[in-house]
């Protein structure tokens, strides 16, 4: 028996008859035993790695350890063949018993599944309908995916490739322009210095002309001496050709000019040719001048979407805060009704206050009076009063115990209220006759 834990252990038992088929769970080891009833060899089949049997009940591992030191390692070639050959056998003989072993455990399966379904079967033909019709859609969506991700990726290839394009002619542009700056700054050098000796021929022409002038006026003066009829006899050289002259100053101003003329030309074509060749662009200078581009490109995306979050963060304050100002100017305004009733309220129970005030200063004002005459009766009823004193006049009094209001002292000494005023509760009206009382009591 194999210790090796699985899942399920299948045996040959009593579970249907002698030749049932009974399913156990014995870790990962499957073993089938013999129909006879006798002991059960179990073999260990592992998902990880796999298994080797050797004839009688060993596995590969042990008849390797019997036989595997004596295979190669020496003795004639007959008895390393006969070796091979047992161990053929001994393979074979074992891969019938595990087919055999297979199909009782195959049989064993399907007997259990009848067992467990009854007999009934699920018709799932419309799920598997369901089912293809779904993988069909994903495949048809998976095409349409890479094919949306194809054209994608052929527009980004041509995004960059124009990219690339308009970055190259960026820079010639710029070197054109480069160049038209020095031409134009060359071409007001060249025109300054044609200035320059444009001015020079006119001041040699204008001395041209100062010197045939004085010639003609010593021409003049000349012949206005031939007519005094003097004959001077002077030994002077023979006059020299002023036409010869002027056209030999011709000539030298000319090779002059071309002098001048030819070493311009010779030094704009050195400074044309070393414009072009600083305008030769590097290779090296260009990947890095291109690299500084991406990254400022890079940079700048981020400064925009940084600067579109920070907009839409600042409009979303600037809602908060409007939210927040009507909030807070709803809840101010409810305070300051809140605070306009409490007011109201507190000048009524001022103006109650003071009412109650009133009220409570004329009530004192008769509790006193009342006081005064109860003291004066009292006296009288001792008799402390003389019996033949003058008669006093008689007194009514009228005691008002509730609330009222505009309450008056009449002048002879009776309390009663004003004609105007409500009076509410029961009236206690005492009077007394003091001259009976005194006569009654004398």
């Amino acid at each position: 028996m194999s210790t090796s834990q699985g899942p399920f252990q299948f045996f040959s038992g009593s579970l249907r008859g002698s030749s049932g088929c009974g399913l156990a769970q014995q870790g990962t080891s499957y073993g089938a035993s013999s129909a006879d009833g006798g002991a059960s060899s179990t073999h260990p089949f592992s998902s990880a790695r796999p298994f080797w049997l050797a004839a009688g009940g060993t596995t590969w591992g042990s008849f390797s350890e019997h036989y595997g030191e004596s295979i190669f390692l020496g003795g004639n070639e007959k008895q390393t063949m006969q070796n091979l050959n047992e161990r053929l056998a001994a393979y074979l003989d074992k891969v019938r018993a595990l087919e055999a072993a297979n199909a009782q455990l195959e049989s064993c399966i399907l007997e259990w599944h009848r067992t467990k379904s009854h007999g009934k079967r699920h018709d799932f033909n419309q799920y598997e309908q369901n089912v293809t019709d779904m993988q069909r859609q994903i495949e048809d969506s998976k095409i349409t995916n890479a094919s949306i991700l194809l054209q994608i990726d052929n527009a980004n290839m041509a995004t960059e490739d124009f990219r690339l394009k308009y970055e190259a002619e960026k820079c010639r542009r710029q070197g054109v322009q480069l160049d038209v700056e020095n031409l134009r700054k060359e071409l007001d050098g060249m025109t300054i210095i044609t200035t320059d000796l444009e001015m020079e021929i006119e001041g040699l022409r204008e001395e041209h002309i100062l010197r045939r002038k004085d010639h003609e006026e010593d021409m003049e003066a000349n012949r206005s001496s031939q007519d005094f009829k003097v004959n001077v006899k002077v030994n002077a050289a023979p006059p020299e050709d002023l036409g010869k002259i002027l056209a030999e100053i011709r000539e030298d101003y000319e090779a002059i000019i071309e002098k001048n003329r030819q070493s311009l030309d010779n030094w704009y074509k050195e400074q044309s040719a070393a414009m072009s060749l600083a305008a030769t662009p590097n290779p090296e200078q260009i990947q890095r001048n291109e690299n500084e581009i991406k990254e400022l490109r890079r940079t700048l995306q981020s400064l925009d979407i940084e600067l579109q979050a920070q907009i839409s963060k600042k409009h979303m304050l600037e809602d908060t805060l409007a939210d927040t100002r009507s909030y807070y100017a709803a809840a101010l305004q409810n305070m300051q009704q809140i605070i306009s009733r409490c007011e109201e309220e507190l000048s009524q129970v001022r103006h109650d206050m003071k009412q109650q005030n009133n009220q409570y200063k004329v009530l004192l004002g008769i509790k006193t009076r009342l006081e005064k005459e109860i003291s004066t009766y009292r006296l009288l009823l001792e008799g402390n009063a003389d019996g033949k004193g003058s008669h006093k006049p008689l007194r009514t009094i009228s005691v008002v115990p509730d609330c009222c209001e505009g309450l008056t002292a009449e002048p002879m000494g009776c309390l009663s209220p004003s004609p105007d005023s409500h009076t509410h509760g029961h009236r206690l009206k005492l009077s007394w006759d003091l001259r009976r009382h005194r006569d009654s009591t004398g």
